[in-house]
């Protein structure tokens, strides 16, 4: 008998969403918060906001803070979700690259794009593994740039000493279905400086009744009960066949985009910061097996950057190279 897991997704079951609605109070969602960011290491819990998503903690981010500089630094290779959060805000994308290799920036090419538009700066930390930005700190700092990290992907990694998402100005926290804490739905916003506070940051925002919670969180089960049962047959030529025609049946999870992360969710976050480091631990092994399997191909770890891996990322030069791996290996499927 086999089975098929997809290990960057949520380490709970339904019988935990029952466990959670049982210890579900009005106090659970404040809990969370305040633990969220005691894992992260900051003592003012008050800077940390709970959002429907990232990318509604972005927008708000912007709207509030953006002022007349309306351009936005961000990364070439990045989530539609954040170009869509910024352009929202009213903000104006600008695109920086890789430098030598991807997961690698040379920020002094980055700060010679910023001028006098330039209202925000976005690292976003990829796959688990933080991008060291410490270069750039003062620069923003000292011309009112607002530097922003993402860490949709990454929770629990360091640059030296700092915990991701505490060296810039503010960052962001997702806690969707691919996400390292996924709670169905949901994000985070951490304000390091005072600056940048979200004033009336909850507003308009949705707390769903218990009820409506579990709804929602069977729907969401559902949703990726079918996208795990798809997975094996991804690279099937009769799968190809049967998504070109349409057919594919679908349990797509949606939400309304006001509704936050309620008492049940927050239970759930809870359990999930318990058995945060233990899972971070699995991961980063499976990491390691990974880089050794494909030899110097994943991506980059360096300096004193401690990663939290969530989805080993490979990079090869072109097709020919990739076949060549994939033979030597014995046509591995990894």
């Amino acid at each position: 008998m086999s089975a098929t897991f997809d290990t960057v997704e949520e380490y709970w079951n339904w019988s935990d969403i029952e466990e959670a609605a049982k210890r579900a109070s009005s106090d659970s969602t404040q809990v969370f918060r305040t633990s969220l960011a005691s894992y992260l290491g900051v003592d003012d819990h008050a800077a940390l906001t709970l959002m429907p998503s990232a990318r509604s903690g972005l927008e708000r981010l912007l709207r509030q803070h953006l002022g007349q500089r309306r351009s936005v630094l961000l990364p070439e290779f990045n989530c539609s979700a954040v170009q869509d959060a910024i352009e929202a805000a009213g903000g104006k994308l600008r695109f920086y690259d890789f430098a030598s290799s991807p997961g690698l920036f040379d920020w002094s090419a980055v700060l010679r794009m910023a001028d006098s538009t330039t209202g925000a700066i976005i690292v976003t930390h990829y796959s688990g593994v933080p991008v060291d930005f410490r270069s750039i700190i003062d620069f923003c700092q000292e011309n009112k740039i607002l530097l922003i990290e993402d860490c949709a992907h990454t929770l629990g990694g360091c640059i030296g000493s700092a915990t991701a998402g505490t060296l810039g100005d503010a960052a962001l926290f997702s806690f969707n279905y691919d996400k390292p804490i996924s709670l169905g739905w949901g994000g985070a916003v951490l304000v390091n400086n005072p600056t940048y506070y979200l004033s009336g940051s909850i507003r308009g925002i949705v707390i769903p009744s218990i009820a409506e919670e579990i709804g929602l969180l069977r729907t969401f089960i559902r949703a990726m009960g079918e996208r795990r049962k798809a997975i094996p047959r991804q690279g099937r030529l009769l799968e190809k066949f049967i998504q070109r025609l349409g057919l594919h049946r679908v349990y797509p999870f949606t939400k309304a985009e006001d509704i936050g992360i309620g008492a049940v969710q927050a239970e759930l976050g809870l359990q999930c910061l318990s058995r945060y480091d233990e899972i971070k631990g699995i991961r980063s092994l499976r990491a390691e097996r990974f880089a050794i399997e494909v030899r110097g191909r994943t991506w980059p770890v360096n300096g004193d950057i401690t990663p939290a891996w969530l989805k080993q990322k490979v990079h090869f030069s072109d097709r020919v190279a990739l076949r060549s791996e994939i033979a030597e290996a014995g046509g591995a499927r990894w």
